[in-house]
Order: C-alpha cells, then structure tokens, then sequence
C-alpha cells in the first residue's frame, strides 16, 4: 500500500461510519440553543445601555443554532462538507456587509 492509498481509506473509513439520529440531532440543538441563552443574557447584562443591541443579541441565538445545524448536516459527507465550504466562502467575499439603520 502507498501513502496516497492509508490516507483515502482512512478518509473514507471515518466518514463512512458516522450515523446520527434524531435524538442525537434534537440534543446538539438543544444545548446549542441553551449555550446561545446564556451568551444572550451575559451580552444583556455586561453591555452599557448605549451599545446593547436588542437585534445584534436576537442573531447571536439565530447563528449559534444555524451553525449547528450546518455543522450536523456537513459532518456526514466529505463531499457535502467541501462543497458547502466552497459555497460559504463564495457568499462570504461578494457581500458587502453593511448595517442597517432601524
């Protein structure tokens, strides 16, 4: 056996084997979304009056559970996993991001 081939099976052999089910999914989610309350109210609380921002700490909870999702769907798959990379750098470099005033 070469180099080449101890790597892709050993690629193939730890990505193949991984199986979650729904419990799993529902538990990852849950403490995701525990650990996003407790970042929530630790901003509320270690913030000033002047730089809280209601919005800013709502899309912490939002991304803290969209990363876990996209975390649990791309751990499964090599392939889905580069691709989403991929995808995600490209969104990534061609939006400005600007903040909206409200």
């Amino acid at each position: 056996m070469s180099f080449s081939d101890i790597i892709k099976n050993s690629v193939i052999e730890s990505y193949g084997s991984i199986d979650i089910g729904v419990p799993q999914i529902l538990i990852s989610l849950a403490v995701a979304l525990l650990i996003s309350v407790y970042i929530f109210f630790c901003y509320r609380f270690m913030t000033r009056r002047t730089f809280y921002s209601k919005t800013f700490n709502l899309s912490l909870i939002a991304l803290c559970l969209i990363t876990t999702a996209i975390i649990l769907t791309i751990q499964s798959s090599l392939v889905v996993s580069l691709g989403m990379v991929g995808a995600l750098s490209i969104v990534r470099f061609r939006t400005a991001i600007k903040e909206l005033m409200v």
